[in-house]
This record gives structure tokens, C-alpha cells and sequence, in this order.
């Protein structure tokens, strides 16, 4: 299993069948190390300090003074408030969002590939079977969906759960395989679960379409975690039908009984001042790029900047893990391998630019280091 780092699907898992997640067993080590030029990061990295300090009443639940935060949620994304349920992170609303979706005495969910373990493996603890379907390598621009793949096990699955943008690439689903996907799932009855965490960095685009607006079988679940530097609240959402919802709500109630008070009072506090996270990306955006371009050109690796968000991945040629582990470590640099999300990627790595721009500046400075070393 050390050599297995991708998820991990079959069939129901219980006891010491649940497989690791793997990605968090090799990374966990390796940010304690604390390594100066740290790419790692697939969520923005912002100071909030000033707008959370000094919060009061930080362990009295925020109902005693009004405060709904699916009312919050519910008026941002123009919703009923009875289509929300607030949530404990992105990954719990994953577990609530499969107990919730899916149709009693579901058997089958179709997962994505490439992913992030607990897109895939979660389902199997709640004793439902995962059947992997590929988005496809289609050049250095958007991976595509395997619609003959998906053509094949959509009408033998219950559901099926997808990651619209795309981790490790950053590119989301084009709006075609989009469009194609929800209507598949539409005529067989099934839900569609997406995992929008990081969709949010589209909201100043054209082109935000969370899946809750496309059909009453999709279900969204998002989170203040990667886009708005907030990962630490543990504070995410699921909007869905009111059915979907209710039953979400009943199986929060059952696992959880209610949020932590301090994460729903924070998240509240935050709420006002979250168009502060999407505009730091874009100027990120707008310094990191160009450098991280130059830097790859140099090395003739041929890549293509996702239009949104904040990190991207690539083809380095050799074993990306070898390197972060080697030359990486002697010249400070953290990456993501590839290989934490398909076993075809094992040569790819994965770099942020969520950091303010002076250190990324400095950060790529150590890629450069790292990519000639390897070329010498």
C-alpha cells in the first residue's frame, strides 16, 4: 500500500478494509518540515485576522441572536433557505450529500478520476460500491469527460459524483460535458452530487453555473475552504431540492447533532467580506501566471494556465514524488505529485500561486532550481 497513492475504489469497505487516504499520509509529514517555498497549497492563503478578531460570544450558537446561516448562504445564491443545509467542510457535506441523494437501497455511485481520496472512497464506508469514470487528457487545456465510459455504467449506478474543476489540472468541466452529464443523469433517474469547492473562483466570470441551477436531481456542496482561505472553520454547504435537503438535514442531525458554535459564529463574520478572497486570486492571478509561464517555458514543458483559481499541474517527464522528496527537500520546495490523484500521473506535478505575490516570487525561484537540477 506505501507504493498506492491514488484513491482507492471497489467495493463497501468496514473495519481495517477502510484504505487510507493516502495523499494526507504522504503530505501531513511533509508541511511539518516547513519548507520555505511551499507550492503546496490548493486553497488561497489570505490573512483574515482583522475581520475575525475580537468576535464575541464566540461559543454561544449564533440562533440566540438571529443568525441562520443557511439564510446567509440562501440569499447569496438565490435560493429557498429550505434548500440549504450548512455543513461541517466540504467532506462532510460529501458523506451527508451521498446519504441524502441517493435512493434507498442504492448499490453503485460512479466517482470521478483523476480526484481527491475522500471524493472517492467515502461512499464505500457507507456501504455502496464506487465505479471509476475518467476525465480524459485531451492536451495541456480541459481534460474531458469519458461520456463512453459514463454512456456505460450510468444506467447500472445510483448516482453518479463529480469535481467540475478538476484536481489536480484546475480546469473545470467544459460546459458541454456539463450540460451532457446532467441530462444523462436526468433521463436515468439518478442524482448528480458535484463537488464545487473550488467553483466559486468563477463567480466573476461568465461562466458560473453551480449544478444546483441545472436540475432538481443535482446536488452542489461548496465550502469557505479553498477559495475563500477559510479551511480551518471546517464550515461548507449543500444546496439541493427540498427533499434532498430535508434529508441531508436529518442525517446532519444524526451524525453531528449541530455545528460548532465557533465555526458558524467565524463564517458569519467572514460572510460579509468574502468578495475580499476572489478579488486577492485575481491578483494573484495576474502576477503569478506570467512568472510560472516563463519559468516552464524555460524548461520546455508545455502547459496551459486554467482560466481560474489558483493552481495548476503539469507534466515534469520523471517521478514527480522522487523529486519533491529529493531535490525538492534540498532546495526548500514543496509540490503536489501527481500521483495523490490517478497512478497515470505519476510524472506530473501540482503548484499553487495562493500565496501573496512577493513569496511566490521567491517560491518559483526554487522550481526553476528544482527543474534544472533534474535536467542536468
Amino acid at each position: 500500500m506505501s507504493d498506492v497513492w491514488w484513491p482507492q475504489n471497489g467495493p463497501p469497505v468496514h473495519g481495517n478494509e477502510i484504505p487510507p487516504i493516502a495523499y494526507l499520509d504522504w503530505y501531513e509529514p511533509r508541511l511539518m518540515e516547513q519548507r520555505p517555498h511551499d507550492l503546496s497549497h490548493s486553497g488561497l492563503q489570505l490573512d483574515w485576522s482583522e475581520e475575525l478578531s475580537n468576535i464575541e460570544n464566540l461559543i454561544i450558537h449564533p440562533l440566540y441572536d438571529g443568525i441562520d446561516m443557511r439564510q446567509l448562504i440562501a440569499q447569496r445564491e438565490g435560493v429557498a433557505i429550505e434548500r440549504v443545509v450548512a455543513t461541517h467542510g466540504a467532506t462532510d457535506a460529501i458523506h451527508l450529500a451521498i446519504a441524502a441523494a441517493l435512493p434507498s437501497g442504492s448499490k453503485r455511485l460512479a466517482v470521478e478520476m483523476p480526484s481527491y481520496a475522500p471524493v472517492s472512497q467515502s461512499a464505500r464506508i457507507m456501504g455502496i460500491e464506487t465505479v471509476e469514470f475518467n476525465r480524459i487528457n485531451s492536451g495541456t487545456g480541459p481534460w474531458r469527460l469519458d461520456r463512453d465510459r459514463l454512456s456505460e455504467i450510468i444506467p447500472t449506478v445510483d448516482g453518479v459524483l463529480v469535481t467540475p474543476i478538476l484536481n489536480p489540472t484546475g480546469f473545470d468541466l467544459l460546459t458541454e460535458d456539463m450540460d451532457w452529464l446532467v441530462e444523462a443523469c436526468r433521463m436515468e433517474g439518478i442524482p448528480l452530487i458535484a463537488d464545487e469547492v473550488y467553483n466559486d473562483s468563477l463567480r466573476t466570470s461568465g461562466n458560473f453555473r453551480p449544478a444546483h441551477t441545472l436540475g432538481g436531481h443535482c446536488v452542489s456542496i461548496n465550502s469557505l475552504t479553498k477559495i475563500y482561505a477559510l479551511g480551518s472553520l471546517r464550515f461548507g454547504w449543500i444546496i439541493a431540492s427540498e427533499e434532498i435537503a430535508n434529508n441531508a438535514m436529518r442525517a446532519l442531525m444524526t451524525f453531528t447533532g449541530m455545528l460548532a458554535t465557533p465555526s458558524v459564529r467565524l463564517a458569519a463574520a467572514a460572510w460579509p467580506h468574502l468578495q475580499k478572497a476572489l478579488d486577492a486570486i485575481e491578483e494573484r492571478r495576474k502576477h503569478a501566471i506570467p512568472l510560472l509561464e516563463k519559468v516552464l517555458e524555460k524548461h520546455g514543458i508545455d502547459w496551459q494556465a486554467p482560466p481560474q483559481g489558483v493552481f495548476g499541474a503539469f507534466d515534469i517527464g520523471v517521478d514527480a514524488m522522487q523529486v519533491i522528496d529529493g531535490i525538492g527537500k534540498q532546495e526548500g520546495l514543496l509540490a503536489i505529485p501527481g500521483c495523490m490523484f490517478h497512478k497515470d500521473l505519476k510524472t506530473w506535478m501540482r503548484v499553487a500561486w495562493s500565496k501573496p505575490p512577493e513569496a511566490f516570487a521567491e517560491d518559483i525561484k526554487a522550481l526553476d532550481r528544482v527543474l534544472s537540477k533534474i535536467q542536468s
